[in-house]
């Protein structure tokens, strides 16, 4: 629990391995204390996928973030386009091809978020029982469904589905995707890996975020996608935003209680 402005923030987060991965390459980062949570996948079929992707968290981990949203947007970011140097100079090294990730970030100060991603690891938002994707997937299918070519079902199926089109350490100059706005007392933020959701459909995991408390929310979720034996694996950070004065009243209840 942190406060920030008038709002105190709750997290929870899970990585698990799944039913058929025998390595683990997606790791996450939760500092509630500098408002800052992240998950990144390594790309699996590639050399060093749960190197790539514990480099990111733990450059992201050693940011003392500092100054406005905007401020901490920047050091961010810059920390991502190091890490992609350093990943493709990995990879020149070992001859490996690429070393990659993907990477979802999402960052909380006073009243508001900036979610910013590389890939198709995916940012949601439960709002007043909605829920709503932020991110985008970077990928192959999501293009060509984005021009026209494909449709969303059909999609779903599609045995490019996760062809990156975007990742730490792939080829090119990274370019992050960014999207800011305000945060609102109850929001539900949802961070995964695409382990997650292709056990779940969105129906599933809003009826979970719109239920329960962070804590049971994200065991829930994990629960769920490892019963359905995830081929995949699975990492799931839950984040939800309360009222000050909620918190204060929830403090003081069980005193009162003993009176």
């Amino acid at each position: 629990m942190r406060k920030n402005g008038d709002f105190f923030w709750r997290s929870a987060s899970m990585t698990d391995v799944g039913a058929r991965r025998e390595l683990n390459e997606d790791s996450i980062l939760e500092r509630k204390d500098m408002g800052l949570w992240v998950v990144a996948d390594g790309m699996g079929g590639h050399q060093c996928g749960d190197e790539a992707s514990q480099l990111v968290v733990s450059m992201l981990a050693a940011l003392t973030l500092h100054g406005t949203l905007e401020d901490r947007e920047k050091q961010v970011i810059n920390t991502l386009k190091g890490v992609h140097g350093e990943l493709q100079r990995l990879a020149d090294e070992k001859k490996a091809g690429i070393i990659g990730t993907t990477a979802a970030v999402l960052v909380l100060h006073q009243q508001k978020a900036s979610c910013i991603w590389v890939g198709d690891s995916r940012i949601y938002l439960s709002r007043y029982g909605d829920l709503r994707q932020l991110s985008t997937d970077h990928t192959q299918v999501n293009e060509l469904v984005r021009l026209g070519l494909l449709n969303a079902e059909d999609a779903k199926l599609h045995p490019a589905g996760h062809v990156l089109t975007r990742a730490i350490g792939g080829n090119g100059i990274l370019e992050p995707e960014i999207v800011r706005f305000p945060v609102q007392i109850d929001d539900i933020f949802l961070i995964c890996s695409d382990g997650l959701t292709a056990m779940l459909d969105e129906s599933e995991i809003a009826t979970e975020l719109g239920r329960w408390p962070a804590a049971i929310a994200c065991t829930n979720l994990m629960n769920t996608a490892l019963a359905r034996y995830a081929k995949d694996n699975v990492s799931v950070i839950v984040i939800s935003v309360d009222d000050v004065d909620e918190m204060d009243m929830t403090m003081i209840n069980p005193v009162l209680k003993r009176i």
